[in-house]
C-alpha cells in the first residue's frame, strides 16, 4: 500500500487529461491490471488525522475499541511493515509512528523532526531493500507513506507553462506559478509511483498494490480545513494486482470494477484492506469495502461536490433537462474542458468584439491574453451540443463585421448548428435571423421587474418584437414568472426562453427539481466554479 500526500486527482492526466502529468501511470496502468476510483475523498486534511482513520477502524467505533491495521494484521499472522519519508516526530510534537502501531517494523527515512526528508524517490532504493527481507512464502504487508506534495513545490522545467488568462482564467497571474510548480511535482510523483509499483511487482510474491492520498490541494488555499473547498478532499485512489490475484479473487475485482465509480472516503481503508486481503474479523465492517459486493455508500457531507454530484445525476436527468442545463460563462479555454470531463455539454460565453482581434473571450471588453471564439472552437467545438454567444457589442454598427466572422467560424466550424446569439440591441439582429441564425434578445429584465419604469419597458420591449421578428428572449430567471405572464395572457408572442439562475447548486443531490420550474425554457444557465473561472 502507497500512502501519497496532497495528491489531487483533478490534476492528474491519468483522471482528466487536462495535464500530461502521469505519462508513466498512465502507461503501466491498464484496464487488464489496474482499477481507477473515480470519486475517492480525503476524510481530514491533516495527515495525522486522516492516516489514524485509514489505518485503523476508529471512525466507526469508540476510540476506546479502535483497531490499529497493525494489530489486526498481526493477529491474522501478517507480517507488516511501515516504511516512510515522512518526518517520525513533527515540529509541532506529532508522533507520526503512532500510526504504524502494530507494525513488526516501522522505517522512517527522516527520523529528526529537525531534519528535511529526501526526495521521495530514496523510497525507491529502500523499498527494494525491505522487499528483499521478506519471505515469499508469508503473508505480508508493505506499507509506504511518500512525503508526497508538499507547498511551496519545487520549481522544475517538466511543465512549465506562461500561462494566460484565455487559458485557464483568473488564477493568471496569482496562481499562475502555483499551478506551474504543482504540475511540475505531479510530474515527479509519476515518476516516483511508477517505480514503486514496477518495484513491488517485480516481487515473486506480488499480489497487488493500493495508492492513495490522505488529502487533496486547493491551489489557492492548500489543504487548510478551515477554508474547506472540496478540491482539498478529492484523492486518486488506484489499485492494481497481479493475475495470480484475478484468478483468486476474481469476485473482488468484479465488485471493485462495478463501483469504481461510488463514494468512498479514505476513512474506509481499513476495510478496504482487509476486504482485499481476504481477512475476515469481528472488527471489520465488509459493507465499508469498495470492494464488496454489499457496498454501502457513506453519508458525508463531502458528497455536496459537483465534481462527483454532476456526471451521477446529468444521465438521469429527464431527457428535456439535460438539453437545457447549460454551463454559465465558460470563458477561459480549461474551464470548459474540466466541466466537460464531468458530462456537461452545453456552455455560454462571453465574446467582446475588436476590429483588431475579432471575437475574444471576456466579458468586459478585449484584453491581452484573452482566447479568441476560434480558439475556443478549435479546441472544443468536437465536445458541444450547445454554445450560446453573449456577444456584448453586437450593435447595428458592428453587426456587418460579426456577422462575417461568425460566418468564417460557421463554415470551419459547423458553428451555426450549434450556436444562439444573443445581443442587448435587437435592431441588430434581424441580419443574423435571416441568415438562419438562432438568435436571442437580451431583455432589460430588472427595468421590468421595476414598478416604476415596467410598464413602459414592457411597451418597449413588444415594440421590439414585432418590428425586429424576434423569435426568443434571455433574461435573468427573476423575471421568469413576469415574462411567462406575458406570454400565457397573449400580450407578448410565443417565444423561446433562454434564462439563467444563478442560485442553482450543481453540488446538489437534487439539480432536477431546482430546474424543474423552468419547463418552458429553452436552455438554463447553472453556475459551476472551477479552478479556471474567469
Amino acid at each position: 500500500m502507497v500512502l501519497g500526500s496532497g495528491h489531487n486527482r483533478d490534476f492528474m492526466g491519468l483522471y482528466s487529461g487536462l495535464f500530461a502529468t502521469t505519462p508513466h501511470l498512465s502507461t503501466l496502468l491498464t484496464p487488464d491490471n489496474s482499477i481507477i476510483a473515480t470519486n475517492a475523498y480525503a476524510g481530514h486534511g491533516d495527515t495525522m488525522a486522516a492516516l489514524s482513520a485509514a489505518l485503523s477502524n476508529r471512525s466507526v467505533v469508540p476510540l476506546e475499541q479502535a483497531v490499529s491495521l497493525g494489530a489486526l494484521m498481526a493477529a491474522a499472522d501478517v507480517h507488516t511493515v511501515y516504511l516512510s519519508n515522512c518526518n517520525r516526530f513533527g515540529l509541532l510534537g506529532t508522533d507520526l509512528s503512532g500510526v504504524a502501531r502494530g507494525f513488526d517494523e516501522a522505517i522512517f527515512l527522516a527520523e529528526s523532526r529537525w531534519s528535511t526528508p529526501p526526495s521521495d524517490a530514496a523510497l525507491i532504493p529502500a523499498l527494494s531493500q525491505v522487499l528483499s527481507t521478506l519471505d515469499p512464502q508469508a503473508n505480508n504487508l508493505v506499507v509506504v507513506q511518500l512525503n508526497g506534495l508538499q507547498s511551496p513545490y519545487p520549481s522544475t522545467s517538466a511543465l512549465s507553462s506562461h500561462w494566460t488568462q484565455g487559458q485557464i482564467g483568473n488564477i493568471v497571474p496569482d496562481e499562475a506559478p502555483t499551478l506551474s510548480a504543482y504540475l511540475n511535482s505531479l510530474r515527479a510523483q509519476d515518476e516516483v509511483l511508477a517505480s514503486l509499483i514496477t518495484t513491488a511487482q517485480a516481487h515473486p510474491a506480488f499480489m497487488g498494490l493500493i495508492y492513495c492520498s490522505d488529502y487533496g490541494q486547493a491551489l489557492d488555499a492548500g489543504h487548510n480545513w478551515a477554508a474547506y473547498e472540496p478540491a482539498m478532499a478529492r484523492i486518486p485512489l488506484l489499485f492494481t494486482f497481479a493475475p495470480r490475484y484475478a484468478a483468486r479473487y476474481g469476485d473482488k475485482l468484479t465488485a471493485l470494477r462495478q463501483q469504481r465509480t461510488q463514494f468512498w472516503v479514505n476513512d474506509q481503508l481499513f476495510d478496504l484492506v482487509l476486504d482485499l486481503m481476504a481477512i475476515t474479523s469481528p472488527t471489520a465492517h465488509p459493507e465499508r469495502s469498495l470492494a464488496a459486493s454489499a457496498y454501502e455508500v457513506p453519508d458525508s457531507p463531502l458528497a455536496a461536490d459537483a465534481a462527483y454530484q454532476l456526471p451521477r445525476q446529468l444521465p438521469t436527468l429527464p431527457q428535456p433537462q439535460r438539453t437545457q442545463l447549460t454551463l454559465h460563462r465558460s470563458d477561459s479555454l480549461m474551464k470548459f474542458a474540466y466541466a466537460h470531463n464531468l458530462g456537461l455539454t452545453r456552455a455560454e460565453i462571453d465574446l467582446s468584439y475588436d476590429p483588431q482581434v475579432g471575437l475574444c473571450l471576456n466579458h468586459n471588453g478585449c484584453k491581452r491574453g484573452d482566447a479568441l471564439l476560434q480558439d475556443f472552437l478549435q479546441a472544443h467545438r468536437s465536445k458541444l451540443e450547445t454554445l450560446w454567444l453573449d456577444i456584448k457589442d453586437l450593435t447595428t454598427a458592428n453587426e456587418p463585421a460579426i456577422s462575417a466572422l461568425l460566418h468564417e467560424m460557421d463554415e470551419r466550424y459547423d458553428l451555426k448548428a450549434i450556436a444562439l446569439v444573443e445581443s442587448s440591441y435587437p435592431e441588430a439582429l434581424p441580419p443574423l435571423i435571416a441568415a438562419g441564425w438562432q438568435t436571442s434578445y437580451y431583455l432589460p429584465w430588472a427595468a421590468l421587474l421595476d414598478p416604476m419604469t415596467q410598464a413602459q419597458t414592457a411597451e418597449s420591449v413588444l415594440q421590439s418584437i414585432t418590428d425586429y421578428g424576434l423569435t426568443g428572449v434571455s433574461y435573468d430567471s427573476a423575471a421568469f414568472d413576469w415574462v411567462n405572464a406575458q406570454i400565457q395572457a397573449g400580450r407578448w408572442p410565443q417565444l423561446k426562453q433562454y434564462l439563467w439562475d444563478l442560485s442553482i447548486d450543481l453540488s446538489s443531490s437534487d439539480i432536477a427539481g431546482q430546474m424543474a420550474q423552468y419547463e418552458p425554457a429553452t436552455i438554463v444557465l447553472a453556475p459551476l466554479h472551477t479552478y479556471f473561472d474567469y
